[in-house]
């Protein structure tokens, strides 16, 4: 009956709900979704709230949710700060003096700031970027961006008993790593961020 949409709607086919109401399913689930959906049940999600807890775990939703809480809930001051920045600065524009020329310096100072959005830039383009990081690496630098919090604490992971010399050669490769990698955010050319690349892929999987 779940082999293809056109058996699954027909008009003629005994089930409890009508073609209508099979359609409306179409459109919210798709056909995998109702597919994937009857296996669930059959493995045991036999009520509706199992059901959903379910489907909710395998969509994939709540990691998305946990990604934009700690990548932009996390960052919210920052980001509403620059926000209100930028619509200050278009309100000064239109009532130009020495005071408003004034505060827009002011302005555009802390604007300039853009750690936030070039963090949030290379977290998104860590795994997309095609740099041929081992995944204990990936991970490594995830946390030190802020992809898992951004407290110092958390950015720094779980303390591990190392020697201070050790200590200092995994700050000073993970620094070396993070600073290309914020250069590869930026522009240049494609030969110039080859060369960055290789240097981040070394250093980070060392």
């Amino acid at each position: 009956m779940v082999r293809s949409v056109s058996r699954f709607t027909t008009e003629d086919a005994d089930l409890l709900l009508s073609p209508r109401q099979r359609r409306d399913l179409l459109d919210c689930f798709g056909l995998f979704g109702i597919r994937f959906a009857v296996r669930l049940i059959r493995a045991g999600a036999t009520d509706a709230p199992a059901l959903a807890h379910e489907l909710t775990a395998h969509s994939g939703l709540e990691d998305l949710r946990r990604t934009l809480h700690l990548q932009f809930g996390q960052r919210s001051t920052e980001l509403k700060a620059h926000s209100a920045l930028r619509s200050l600065k278009a309100t000064l524009a239109r009532t130009p003096s020495s005071a408003s020329r004034s505060l827009g310096s002011a302005a555009d100072r802390l604007l300039a700031d853009t750690h936030v959005f070039r963090e949030l830039r290379v977290l998104s383009g860590l795994r997309t970027s095609g740099l041929q990081l081992r995944d204990t690496a990936v991970v490594l630098l995830e946390r030190v961006l802020g992809g898992e919090g951004m407290s110092p604490h958390t950015r720094r992971g779980p303390a591990r008993p190392c020697s201070r010399a050790d200590a200092q050669r995994r700050a000073t490769r993970l620094t070396c790593s993070l600073t290309m990698l914020i250069a590869l955010s930026g522009p240049g050319s494609r030969s110039g961020r080859r060369r960055r690349e290789r240097r981040v892929t070394s250093s980070a999987n060392v």
